[in-house]
């Protein structure tokens, strides 16, 4: 599994990164949607799929080829009726008299909102030659937005209805680029949604998408925010599927998810900065799962995070599995992965498989909050740096190891190797639970070993098979880092 390449300055006691994107081996050609027509014999000429949009392969986001050769592209959309339009006046006119099932070809050039009825299909040629300054879909089932760029007020999709985004650039919202009100159901492909002033995507109650080959980038606040506003009293949670898709350089966060079921496979999440303007300093995680989510995510890279890769704080969540392609990879951040609070709204488990958490900063992999429901396999920590993190208030201290087992939490580890951490290699802080099996300590951690300091008797870890015996102590030799910030739902 390639990593992009890191280079890193230390600022004020944060790394600020620069933002390499992962480059995958080798380019593919784009099919597209549709080739142009050539003569006899002829090889159609294709676009390149730009490098740092290949995600495992797959070209995401918009197409670099248009829909088709002509002016007006209908073909593949099912149309009661076709209304053609080039000027805003037609527009206007179209939109009055559209039905259910009808559709609206829209010729090169720009328009202004479009209020979409139910079941109205809108429809441009390509992203470069189509452009509208908002589009709202109203209830109702059956349309496809797609061949058109969208700025402005961005997209906008009603309580209970059903679109198809295919092919769309949502560019330079003034808030948020696509938004999915409670009920509504969006299903979008081929598509990028980026420079947004809020939020790029936003889900509410009851809302469902599902993305792929998409790419969420560069949006003031975060990439992906769903959010049900009961949090673990959530009745209607919103769903979440994304695959194929990247999501990077966004502030804030990169995917923030509350009360909310997830899966994500084959994703990239790089480069998420803190917060700008109107969330001026929040954040800078690039996956935060809270307030009794689900999450299924596989195939995930969290790469270059300004503060944590992974934070998963009462919720559900099984990450990776053990066959390569399933792996998880969390590199490059300030904290990898911090797990807390697990089982303390509800019986939950978090179980990190086949996870990799390498040249992280601070922590590697972190478990805090009376932590119940842990089970760490088949994972690897390797090469956690120095960083400084708060220790309490006012108080930094340089912080490098590798898994920090805190606040009472029980853990199941069956199969983990910590190696080059750069301060301590396993720390138990405390009292704990749980049990180690196949453990390994390499790279320098074997001379570190594993410490479980402030530790005056009571609950100790039940040490297995092949795993190092814990070295105790009654002082503490460690300074333990203050866990990672997290969001609140009502930004």
């Amino acid at each position: 599994m390639a990593v992009a390449l890191l280079s890193r300055t230390q600022h004020n006691g944060r790394f600020m990164r620069s933002l390499p994107f992962l480059k995958m081996i080798g380019l593919s050609l784009f099919a597209g949607l549709a080739t142009l027509p050539m003569g006899c014999g002829s090889t159609p000429e294709m676009a390149e799929c730009a490098e740092s949009n290949l995600i495992r392969g797959v070209c995401a986001g918009v197409p670099p080829n248009p829909i088709c050769s002509e002016d007006l592209c209908t073909a593949d959309v099912e149309c009661t009726q076709v209304t053609n339009v080039s000027n805003d006046s037609e527009l206007e006119n179209a939109l009055g008299e559209a039905a259910s099932g009808s559709c609206i070809a829209l010729a090169p050039g720009s328009y202004g909102v479009v209020s979409l009825p139910s079941g109205v299909s809108l429809l441009g040629k390509s992203a470069e030659v189509v452009t509208v300054q908002g589009v709202s879909v109203a209830q109702g089932a059956g349309g496809v937005i797609r061949g058109l760029k969208v700025t402005g007020d961005g997209v906008s999709v009603a309580a209970d209805a059903e679109v198809t985004l295919e092919a769309v650039q949502i560019d330079g919202a003034s808030a948020v680029g696509l938004t999915v009100e409670s009920g509504a159901n969006v299903t979008v492909a081929k598509t990028s949604v980026a420079g947004s002033g809020k939020h790029g995507v936003k889900l509410v109650d009851g809302a469902v998408l599902s993305a792929s080959e998409s790419i969420i980038e560069d949006n003031d606040g975060p990439g992906i925010w769903s959010v049900c506003e009961d949090g673990c009293n959530c009745v209607n949670p919103p769903s979440l599927t994304l695959t194929d898709s990247i999501v990077r350089g966004n502030h804030v966060g990169g995917v923030v998810l509350f009360g909310t079921v997830a899966t994500v496979e084959r994703v990239d999440i790089v480069s998420t900065l803190v917060g700008d303007d109107f969330m001026f300093g929040e954040g800078g995680g690039g996956l935060s799962v809270n307030e009794c989510s689900d999450l299924m995510a596989k195939s995930l890279q969290v790469l270059d995070s300004q503060s944590f890769g992974v934070l998963i704080d009462d919720s559900n969540a099984q990450m990776g599995e053990t066959a390569d392609e399933g792996g998880v990879l969390v590199s490059g951040n300030e904290i990898g992965v911090w797990v807390q609070h697990i089982s303390l709204s509800e019986a939950q488990t978090v179980r990190l498989e086949g996870l990799t958490a390498e040249d992280n900063y601070g922590v590697g992999i972190g478990a805090d909050g009376d932590t119940v429901g842990l089970i760490i396999c088949k994972t690897a920590i390797t090469g956690t740096a120095e960083a400084l993190l708060p220790i309490t208030a006012g108080v930094t201290e340089q912080v490098g190891d590798g898994l920090l087992w805190l606040g009472g939490s029980e853990l199941t580890i069956e199969g983990l190797t910590v190696g080059g951490s750069a301060r301590a290699s396993i720390v138990i802080d405390g009292e704990a639970s749980g049990s180690m099996t196949n453990v390994v300590l390499e790279g320098g951690d074997e001379s570190k070993g594993i410490l479980q300091q402030n530790y005056a008797g009571g609950s100790q870890p039940q040490v297995g098979s092949n795993a190092p015996a814990i070295s105790t102590s009654d002082a503490e030799e460690f300074a333990m880092p203050e866990p990672p910030a997290t969001l609140s739902s009502g930004l």
